[in-house]
C-alpha cells in the first residue's frame, strides 16, 4: 500500500472506530428526555449554595416548582436527565415513587440550597416533604436513580433560622428528621461524587429494609452530618 493511500485510509478507521464506540452511548441515551436547569428556570439567576443567596446579594427565586415539574415526567420508557447547571433555591425536590430519574451536576457551585424553613428533605421520593417511613409493608419498588456530581446545602441552621424551624435545628414541627437526600423503596441507586453540606439530621438516608437494592455510593464530602442507611451508620470523610 501506498504512503498515500495509508494516510488517507488512518482517518477512515478512526471515524469508524469512534462511531462504534459511541454508538452504545446513543443508544442508552434513547428516549430520555432530558433538560437544562438553566433553561427550565427562564433565566433565573444562579443562587450561591453557600450563602443562599444571589451574585449580587439579592434573595434567590424558588426553583421548586418548575424542577419538579419536569422531574414527575419520569417513566420507565420515559427516564428523565435533568443536568443542573446552575445553584437553585429549592423548597425540597420530589422524585417518582417509580424511579427512573438522573440528576447530574455540571460543577461544584451546581446543585441546590434548601430555603429556610421548608421544614424538607432536600431530595426526596415520598410525598411529604418531610416525609419518611421505615415500617410496614412496602409496595412496589421503584428503580434507577441517579444523583450525581451534586453540591446539596441543607442549610442547618439553630431550630429557628434555617431549613428547620421547629425549635430543633434537626427536626420538622411534627417531628420528623430532616435529611439531605431520602430515597425510599428503590432499586438500583447510584449516588456519585456528591458533596452533602449541613444537612440537618443526615446527609443522606435510604432505608434498605424497605426494598433499597444495588445501592452504589461514592461521596466527595458530607461536613456536619453522616452517612446512613437504616440500621448502620458510616461516617463520612474527604475522599478523592
Amino acid at each position: 500500500m501506498k504512503p498515500s493511500s495509508l494516510g488517507t485510509l488512518i482517518p477512515i478507521l478512526v471515524a469508524a472506530v469512534f462511531i462504534a464506540l459511541m454508538q452504545p452511548l446513543c443508544a442508552a441515551d434513547k428516549g430520555v428526555n432530558t433538560a437544562y436547569a438553566s433553561q427550565l428556570t427562564a433565566g433565573h439567576p444562579p443562587c450561591n449554595l453557600s450563602t443562599g443567596r444571589t451574585a449580587s446579594g439579592t434573595a434567590c427565586v424558588d426553583d421548586t416548582e418548575v424542577l419538579n415539574a419536569f422531574l414527575s415526567k419520569a417513566t420507565e420508557s420515559s427516564p428523565v436527565r435533568l443536568i443542573q447547571d446552575m445553584g437553585s433555591l429549592v423548597t425540597g425536590l420530589k422524585l417518582p415513587t417509580s424511579g427512573h430519574v438522573t440528576i447530574e451536576c455540571s460543577g461544584w457551585d451546581d446543585g441546590y440550597f434548601v430555603a429556610p424553613g421548608s421544614n424538607a428533605h432536600v431530595i426526596r421520593n415520598v410525598p411529604a416533604p418531610d416525609g419518611y417511613s421505615v415500617s410496614g409493608t412496602p409496595g412496589p419498588a421503584g428503580s434507577n436513580v441517579q444523583i450525581k456530581d451534586c453540591r446539596i446545602n441543607g442549610n442547618r441552621g439553630n431550630g429557628a433560622t434555617g431549613n428547620a424551624n421547629s425549635g430543633d435545628a434537626r427536626k420538622s414541627p411534627k417531628g420528623n428528621w430532616l435529611f439531605g437526600i431520602y430515597l425510599d423503596n428503590l432499586q438500583h441507586v447510584r449516588l456519585l461524587h456528591n458533596w452533602i453540606y449541613d444537612a440537618p439530621a443526615t446527609g443522606s438516608m435510604l432505608p434498605v429494609s424497605r426494598s433499597t437494592r444495588t445501592v452504589f455510593m461514592s461521596m466527595v464530602r458530607q461536613t456536619r452530618s453522616e452517612f446512613r442507611i437504616t440500621g448502620a451508620t458510616l461516617p463520612m470523610t474527604a475522599s478523592p
